[in-house]
């Protein structure tokens, strides 16, 4: 198996590896922006579904609680 040449730190032009003659920064950072904003969007959207799940959790919590009440209520009142 033969192993290619590495080139030399000295052939390499760091400048011309970076430089994209089509690139837009304006364009670059709009869409970058797009995407803050949709990710944004979405991390709504989710916080909402779990508050909805939490909210769910917690009112079925607190009816079990209420009807523990109940049956404690009750035999108190079987009691007197």
């Amino acid at each position: 198996m033969s192993e290619r040449p590495k080139p030399s730190r000295d052939e390499i032009d760091e400048a011309d590896m970076l430089a994209d003659g089509e690139f837009d920064l304006e364009d670059f950072v709009d869409s970058m922006e797009g995407e803050t904003a949709r990710r944004a969007e979405q991390r709504k959207r989710k916080r909402a579904g779990w508050q909805r799940v939490d909210d769910w959790r917690d009112a079925r919590w607190l009816r079990a609680q209420l009807n523990d009440w109940d049956d404690w209520k009750d035999d108190e009142s079987d009691e007197t």
